[in-house]
């Protein structure tokens, strides 16, 4: 107990920086974890069509925690991220309202590789 009491400043420098590069790297993460939700909802708006809500809601979250590690779902709450499966939805109304409209493009395609996992860590 001593050595906490001697020590708390330190200890507190250790967490802060801690916290620190846990948003740091939240930051980097944040746009794959964005496209990545934006490809699960693209897919599962081609599989299902439209008025299957709830299915469709259904496969992004299964698709999120198939293919996210536990890093990220630990990092990222589920209120996080059901604020980017919605704005993915947006997105998606969007796309489609374009002409020409390619829900996803190789790229978008290539992250579900399945001989590769998305790359998080």
């Amino acid at each position: 107990m001593s050595f906490l009491v001697a020590h708390w400043v330190d200890l507190l420098a250790v967490v802060v920086l801690i916290a620190l590069l846990i948003v740091l790297w939240m930051r980097d993460k944040k746009g794959l974890v964005i496209r990545i939700i934006r490809v699960l909802v693209a897919r599962a708006e081609q599989e299902f069509g439209s008025g299957t809500g709830a299915i469709k809601l259904q496969a992004v979250w299964d698709g999120i925690y198939a293919n996210l590690p536990w890093t990220v779902r630990i990092l990222f709450t589920q209120a996080v991220l059901s604020d980017y499966i919605e704005d993915a939805v947006d997105w998606l109304r969007d796309k489609l309202h374009e002409a020409d409209a390619n829900l996803l493009s190789y790229s978008d395609e290539m992250i579900f590789d399945e001989n590769k996992p998305p790359t998080l860590i």
